[in-house]
């Protein structure tokens, strides 16, 4: 017997827009819509767009040694990453990459954001990281960082040209 599919907060909005559904892990999630993904693209680049995140896990690194664990398995350089420029993660900034795991393979692509100087938000597609953040965490080999997960806090991204915004969950 198999299990029937997880559905997003979103999920009805996206049947009714004729969204092409497809399984995305568990999930039963949109892939595109009629207009299709160019012009899907071209709107986000051009003004913003809503990203359904309910199907995301979302996990907290936080500690004076949050950066440099991040930095040990995440696939951009955190002192170089944002925009143009390639300026550095800083408060209120987020980047999108990969996290590898010890043989450099990807392990998931996330997006993380930065909130603090010592505190970083980590939004996993399928939610394969915090296994490997976890390991490194006790490893030892970097001091002072604490890994939590974070239960109903993201639903949706609001993505534009310049960066990836949070908008918390309403109930």
């Amino acid at each position: 017997m198999s299990t029937p599919l997880k559905k997003t907060r979103l999920h009805g909005w996206h049947v009714n827009h004729g969204a092409n559904m497809a399984i995305f892990g568990s999930y039963d999630m949109p892939l595109w819509y009629p207009s299709g993904a160019k012009e899907e693209h071209l709107v986000v680049l051009s003004r913003a767009g809503i990203f359904d995140t309910s199907h995301m896990s979302v996990v907290t690194v936080k500690g004076s040694g949050a950066r440099d664990l991040l930095q040990v398995c995440f696939s951009k350089n955190l002192a170089a990453c944002v925009g143009k420029d390639q300026k550095p993660l800083t408060p209120g900034k987020s980047v999108y990459g990969v996290f590898l795991n010890e043989a450099g393979e990807v392990i998931d692509d996330a997006i993380v954001f930065q909130i603090d100087d010592a505190i970083f938000m980590v939004a996993p597609y399928k939610g394969f990281i915090q296994p490997r953040l976890v390991a490194l965490e006790e490893d030892g080999e970097i001091v002072d960082v604490k890994i939590e997960p974070m239960e109903n806090f993201v639903d949706w991204m609001l993505e534009s040209e310049e960066k990836y915004s949070f908008l918390p969950v309403s109930n």
